[in-house]
């Protein structure tokens, strides 16, 4: 009983504390891609951006999910790691220019 009472209490805490996060994840991104574009541009940098949000998300579901059938867990978590990683080495130095 005591587990799914704690089951419960987590499937309410965990979509909140995910949504918080997007809440602010999602406008601070959006806001970056309208100030780097031009103003000409902007509705269209706005669409790419949606655009690559909406697939990223989506197929990471596919991907991470076939990876977790396959290998579990743990690989799951480090291969999302390592595409962090290389996502930051990829794109810090490009936030300097």
């Amino acid at each position: 009983m005591t587990t799914q009472i704690w089951h419960c209490q987590l499937s309410c805490i965990v979509p909140l504390v995910f949504s918080i996060g997007y809440g602010f994840a999602y406008p601070t991104i959006n806001t970056m891609v309208i100030d780097r574009a031009h103003p000409g541009e902007r509705g269209t940098a706005v669409g790419i951006f949606n655009m690559s949000y909406g697939i990223g998300i989506n197929s990471s579901a596919i991907v991470l999910g076939l990876i977790v059938c396959d290998y579990g867990f743990f690989s799951m978590y480090l291969s999302t790691a390592l595409f962090l990683v290389a996502g930051c080495v990829i794109f810090l130095p490009i936030n300097t220019i």
